[in-house]
């Protein structure tokens, strides 16, 4: 006659875990929950260069187009292209946008633009928010956020600055 096995369980409520030693819970919890922004990369800094503003439909807004370059923050360079979205025929909206930084080393990173509620038909704000939505080369994963001010200047021509 064969012997049935059956399975053990062991209750392990009562140990204490060796790696949990000296942790306290709280902090753990909070920890969990505070976002990381990880940047080994200066900012660049200012951005100047040229733009130029487009109307298809004036209902849907007008669009800028940038095109610059500047210092990268380590002695290198970075050229900007991208555009802004202003809101157009509507009570109120959002400018938003992307920016593509590319560095000298061939690095890319793509950032996403959004400025403050406003009114439609609006001007081209001066400050924006910004996130980095994608990254390549040295600055791959580099999850970066803040805000870029643009100063326009005679003509078609513009300032960026990142803080």
């Amino acid at each position: 006659m064969k012997h049935a096995k059956h399975a053990l369980i062991e209750s392990l409520e009562s140990r204490r875990l060796m790696s949990a030693g000296g942790f306290d819970a709280q902090l753990l919890d909070e920890m969990a929950f505070v976002p990381t922004v990880v940047s080994a990369h200066a900012t660049p800094g200012p951005i100047t260069g040229t733009l130029s503003k487009r109307t298809t439909n004036p209902d849907v807004g007008e669009i800028f187009h940038f095109s610059g370059s500047g210092s990268d923050g380590s002695a290198g360079t970075v050229t900007l292209t991208g555009n802004v979205h202003l809101p157009g025929n509507i009570s109120q909206g959002h400018s938003h946008g992307n920016f593509v930084l590319t560095y000298n080393n061939g690095a890319t990173q793509t950032l996403h633009l959004q400025g403050k509620l406003e009114p439609g038909f609006g001007p081209l704000p001066t400050k924006l928010h910004y996130d980095v939505t994608a990254t390549t080369g040295t600055h791959a994963g580099v999850a970066t956020t803040g805000i870029i001010l643009i100063a326009r200047s005679a003509g078609h021509h513009f300032s960026i600055t990142f803080q």
